[in-house]
């Protein structure tokens, strides 16, 4: 739950401080930030992207400090790329 959690947080950081990264990313010059991506983003991203922090909580599972520690560089490794990605 805590590396889940600490991902999300560092997505949601990494989104407000290269807000302005965003206008030159492929989605906004291509769909230049219609209907679809705003819906999308205030809809859509609050459901889906906390939907399995709401599962952790009636369903936690109690992994080893290595295997959750693995997920969170994991994670850390997807966002960056993520960020490398539309940078």
């Amino acid at each position: 739950m805590a590396s889940s959690v600490a991902l999300q947080l560092i997505y949601i950081t990494k989104f407000y401080i290269w807000e302005t990264g965003y206008f030159c990313s492929m989605d906004i010059q291509h769909d230049r930030a219609g209907y679809y991506l705003c819906w999308g983003c205030m809809v859509f991203l609050p459901c889906i992207y906390t939907s399995h922090t709401y599962y952790l909580v009636k369903h936690p599972i109690d992994l080893n400090p290595f295997f959750a520690g693995l997920l969170f560089v994991l994670g850390v490794y997807s966002i960056w790329a993520n960020y490398d990605a539309d940078r």
